[in-house]
Parts: structure tokens; C-alpha cells; sequence
């Protein structure tokens, strides 16, 4: 991502990730949960040819967890140039891989 793109997404992102009044706090005093919300946040929304979840969204709380599988859900909808993008998921629990399909 360019940092125009990053500049353009940055609240977007923050506010996904459920941390904004943490933003101003560096991120090496992040809970794992909160640098693990982050960094999905941050990759839902690059347009990837191919999104990779590894058990991301396992950590955090229920609501995130459905509002990453909501964000997932919508992008081969959203009708941008990566609306074909595979998602590779891999997860202990066959409920959350069930959900993708």
C-alpha cells in the first residue's frame, strides 16, 4: 500500500480495528489482540490477489470476529478489480471455515 493509499484509509482502518483511542499510543505497548486487530484491519483493506487468514480471527472478541467475516463476505461483491480474489483461510474451527463457504 502507497502511502497516499494509507493516507487516504488510515481512519478507515482505525476505525475498523476498533482502536481509536489507542492510535496515539505506540504500537509495541499493543495488547496481542489489539496489534492482531490491526494488522487485519490493515490487510482488509489492501486489494490483494489473494487474502490469507491464518487464525486472525480467533483472537479478540465476537463482534470482530463477525465484522472481519462481514468484511470478508462483501469484498468479492464490492465489484473493484480484486473482486475475484481467492480467500485462503485456515482455522481450528470448522464453524468459522463453514461460515466463509
Amino acid at each position: 500500500m502507497s502511502r497516499a493509499e494509507v493516507k487516504r484509509k488510515f481512519d478507515e482502518i482505525v476505525e475498523f480495528a476498533g482502536l481509536e483511542e489507542f492510535i496515539d499510543t505506540p504500537v509495541k505497548r499493543y495488547s496481542s489482540g489489539m496489534f492482531a486487530r490491526l494488522g487485519f484491519s490493515v490487510a482488509a483493506h489492501l486489494e490483494p490477489d489473494i487474502l490469507v487468514i491464518d487464525e486472525v480471527l480467533s483472537v479478540g472478541d465476537f463482534a470482530f470476529q463477525r465484522k472481519g467475516l462481514e468484511k470478508c463476505a462483501r469484498s468479492p461483491k464490492a465489484g473493484r478489480p480484486s473482486s475475484s480474489s481467492p480467500i485462503t483461510s485456515r482455522q481450528w474451527r470448522s464453524s468459522a471455515t463453514a461460515r466463509f463457504c
